[in-house]
């Protein structure tokens, strides 16, 4: 197993089918392999049922009259980062392979907090 460098942070509502292609993509294509994923999903039980399967990610599921959306949704699951940086993706996202390579490496090189992005 490798040396744990960042989080995967990722938010969804309904949008299964796309989330089960990102994780995969995580999965197969990081370079870092086995670094931590957190998923935020609010009043989806299809998801939460999903992500109850699959023991390598941290779920994080809420039911809620007033939603809290992407940013709120984003905002739970900063506060679970146990690592010294995260990398966010939308749930329907597609990494490409070692995708987080580049971006690991300028954060983890510079000596002054930055925002990576590709």
């Amino acid at each position: 197993m490798s040396e744990i460098k960042y989080t995967w942070i990722l938010n969804t509502f309904r949008s299964l089918p796309y989330l089960k292609l990102a994780i995969e993509s995580i999965r197969d294509n990081a370079y870092y392999k086995n670094q931590p994923i957190i998923v935020y999903t609010e009043n989806d039980t299809e998801t939460r049922d999903w992500l109850s399967q699959q023991p390598d990610i941290e779920t994080i599921y809420e039911e809620n009259t007033i939603p809290k959306g992407i940013g709120g949704g984003v905002n739970e699951a900063v506060k679970r980062v146990k690592t010294e940086f995260f990398n966010l993706i939308h749930s329907d996202f597609y990494i490409s392979r070692h995708y987080d390579k580049p971006l690991y490496d300028i954060v983890s090189n510079n000596e002054k907090p930055i925002l990576a992005g590709a």
